[in-house]
């Protein structure tokens, strides 16, 4: 104790508070502690989680990186512990619980749809009272339901999936549709479930119909924000902007983006090269690298829900929200879970 007190005297922190950088010292040998450990589940988020935290104070430190690293820090550490404290007999019931989530909001999203509200009205940046369940955003509704799909891909719960089809009507969100659809097609693929493609025709008629597809034009905002964010990149594409450094380098550069609504940059792949860099590519590269080398037939369920969460995060921020964070994050344990331990997924 009394080295590590002497160390953190030595090696001063980039601020001008002593006890603030002894603390942010003691936060970073316990990142680094805690990299070790989920190096055991995962090199690759291990790897991710130091990253992070090395972006967090390069180019720059400030209250938005903190903050950002904070919530990986926090993810990751939920992640390793969902992988340590569930096995073969107890996964089935995180699939249970996350159907519950999804059930509950599909009755409050009901509850919207007929106008009875008793917390608040659905309302999103576009439009005015289209359901959006308890989430705040009609698109966050959407990923919700999405997330949550292939947890009723199991006897007994797959009854309820012509009620989640329904809800991403009410929610008319594009995103949704489109990630549960190519979650379909990885599933039926890997799997070899022919009859699984009935319900892709099905997708597409109600993506047609009932939801509304946003301006795909190449003039659209979240086009130029795209644009803009690879222009920028070429200025520091070794080690990125720094993690939680869109709305401070990125957004504020250009006009139309100055909205709150860009806070995020809606592409939660190349927010991560733009604010970490060409190692953030790395990374996720050799994960999904590795997933696809271990995969087998019985992990298909959360590696639908991979395919589905990596979908959606091309054209919404879903790690960005809470709750569907928290699910997605469950999901990426599970999946670790299946590959090393072995499960059922009844």
């Amino acid at each position: 104790m009394a080295a590590l007190l002497t160390l953190c005297c030595v090696l001063r922190f980039p601020c001008d508070d002593i006890r603030l950088s002894m603390r942010l010292l003691f936060e970073i040998f316990t990142v680094f502690g805690v990299s070790i450990w989920i190096w055991r589940i995962n090199k690759w988020v291990s790897a991710f989680l130091v990253l992070s935290l090395v972006s967090m104070v390069y180019p720059f430190y400030d209250r938005e990186s903190y903050l950002a690293f904070l919530a990986i820090f926090f993810g990751i550490v939920c992640y390793g512990m969902i992988f340590e404290l569930f096995t073969r007999e107890t996964i089935k019931y995180l699939y249970n619980a996350l159907c519950v989530i999804v059930l509950i909001n599909l009755a409050y999203l009901g509850l919207q749809y007929l106008n009875i509200d008793p917390l608040f009205v659905g309302r999103d940046g576009i439009s005015k009272n289209i359901p959006v369940a308890l989430m705040g955003n009609r698109n966050f509704a959407s990923a919700l339901l999405a997330f949550g799909f292939p947890a009723f891909m199991r006897r007994g719960w797959c009854w309820f999936i012509p009620l989640i089809i329904i809800g991403l009507i009410f929610t008319k969100s594009t995103g949704g549709v489109f990630s549960v659809g190519a979650g379909l097609v990885a599933y039926i693929i890997v799997g070899g479930y022919s009859l699984w493609f009935l319900i892709l025709p099905l997708c597409g008629g109600l993506l047609y119909c009932f939801v509304d597809v946003p301006n795909l034009k190449l003039k659209s905002d979240r086009f130029q924000a795209w644009y803009f964010a690879l222009v920028l990149f070429k200025e520091h594409w070794l080690m990125g902007a720094g993690v939680g450094h869109w709305k401070v380098v990125g957004k504020i550069k250009l006009d139309v983006l100055q909205s709150q609504w860009w806070q995020c940059l809606h592409n939660e792949f190349l927010q991560g090269l733009f604010e970490m860099g060409i190692g953030f590519a790395v990374i996720v590269g050799g994960y999904f690298v590795d997933v696809f080398r271990k995969l087998r037939k019985d992990c298909l369920i959360p590696f639908t829900a991979l395919i589905i969460i990596a979908v959606n995060s091309l054209v919404n921020f879903p790690f960005h929200i809470g709750t569907t964070a928290l699910m997605a994050i469950t999901w990426l344990a599970v999946l670790d879970v299946k590959l090393q331990k072995g499960t059922n997924d009844d």
